[in-house]
């Protein structure tokens, strides 16, 4: 049983590739685009004997030294795994992974749930879609309810177009407590998961005017919404609940998950939950854990 540090450089992506694929906690956080992008090529992997696991590890330098930090967009990483491994193994990755100088790192909920993470926990919300949409729905809370109503009873139009920079430019100066680096960091990376081909974006519209939209990303059996934004300057309370409505009519009775990428902020967590999805937990870890 051994641990190696490797480089970016030196990684054997067809093994890391593999390894993560076949992983029974597998998360799109972690392939290797997905990272580069993010990071500008900045990270490394500890690797259990031959890619029997990983844990990529993004980082930061200041004069030199590496600080891991959590990307943004990239909300659970840690160790995955084609077959369980022991506890043993576990703590073999994470006694190497704790010598370095962790800013932020965050555990996906598998490794939170079955291992002792040191850390504090947070929340995510799922919703499981296998089964009747008159089942899933059932469960929604009345003011869910309510809303999808009186979005139904408007004049909108429901766009399932991927128009990436196009729905960005329509937004941005609503957000202006975004950095402009945080949107063109967002685009370049709705680009390229739309290349390939794990995007799906809906949006709702009043004539051509852009109410809200949603961008979902594939994560093999999770269905991740990464990013939603608004017009805040329109009145049509609900559509963003009718959205993910629709969303979840469309892909009901499959073996999928609806990950809301869940919030430690009440409100947004109440909302996520008020479609009956359940929270799940991880552990994120760094300088104050």
């Amino acid at each position: 049983m051994e641990v190696k540090k490797v480089s970016r450089k030196n990684l054997d992506l067809k093994k890391y590739s593999d390894c993560l694929k076949k992983s029974i906690n597998y998360r799109i956080y972690a392939e290797v685009w997905y990272l580069d992008l993010l990071t500008d090529s900045s990270w490394f992997c500890y690797v259990l004997d031959d890619y029997k696991a990983v844990m990529p590890i993004p980082y930061k330098s200041y004069l030199g030294i590496k600080v891991v930090t959590q990307p943004n967009f990239c909300q659970q990483l840690g160790i995955f795994y084609s077959s369980e491994i022991s506890e043993k193994e576990f703590k073999l990755l994470y006694s190497r992974f704790r010598k370095n100088i962790i800013r932020c790192y965050n555990f996906n909920e598998e490794n939170s749930t079955q291992f002792t993470i040191k850390g504090k926990e947070k929340n995510n919300q799922l919703l499981q879609l296998n089964q009747a949409y008159e089942g899933i729905s059932k469960l929604y809370q009345k003011d869910r309810k309510k809303d999808i109503r009186r979005i139904t009873r408007q004049n909108l139009y429901l766009s399932r177009e991927i128009g990436i920079s196009e729905t960005i430019k329509k937004i941005k100066n609503n957000y202006s407590f975004v950095k402009n680096s945080e949107f063109k960091e967002l685009e370049c990376l709705l680009e390229l998961i739309h290349e390939k081909d794990e995007l799906l974006q809906y949006s709702l519209f009043k004539d051509n005017e852009l109410i809200c939209s949603a961008f979902f990303i594939k994560s093999k059996t999770r269905m991740i919404l990464l990013a939603s934004i608004k017009d805040f300057s329109n009145d049509y309370k609900g559509a963003f609940a009718y959205l993910l409505d629709v969303f979840i009519q469309e892909h009901s009775e499959k073996e999928l998950i609806l990950d809301f990428e869940g919030s430690m902020l009440l409100g947004v967590a109440k909302f996520n939950s008020s479609f009956g999805a359940v929270t799940k937990k991880y552990i994120t870890t760094g300088f104050s854990s």
